[in-house]
C-alpha cells in the first residue's frame, strides 16, 4: 500500500465513525481536499473545523488525528487541538 493510499485510508475511518461529531458539509469540506491529494489541508481543516466550532473528538479521534499528522511529518495535533477539560 502506498503512502497516499494509507492516509486516504486513515481519513476515511475517521470521517466514517458517528462519533467525529461533523455535519455531512464538514465532512464533504475535508473530503474534497482529500479527493485532490491535499492531505495536509484536509487535516488542518479538519482541525479548524473542531476549533471554531468548539467542539472536539473523543479520545479514539484524537489518536486518530495524532496518527493522521504522524504519518504526514505535521505538527502532532496536541498543540492544535486543545485538551478536554
Amino acid at each position: 500500500m502506498t503512502d497516499y493510499q494509507k492516509i486516504e485510508r486513515m481519513f476515511s475511518q475517521f470521517l466514517d465513525r458517528p462519533s467525529a461529531n461533523l455535519t455531512a458539509d464538514e465532512r464533504a469540506e475535508v473530503k474534497d481536499f482529500i479527493d485532490v491529494g491535499e492531505y495536509g489541508l484536509a487535516l488542518e481543516t479538519l482541525v479548524a473545523i473542531y476549533l471554531e466550532d468548539e467542539k472536539l473528538p473523543d479520545e479514539d479521534g484524537r489518536m486518530m488525528i495524532d496518527a493522521l499528522a504522524a504519518e504526514m511529518s505535521m505538527k502532532p495535533a496536541e498543540i492544535w487541538l486543545p485538551e478536554k477539560e
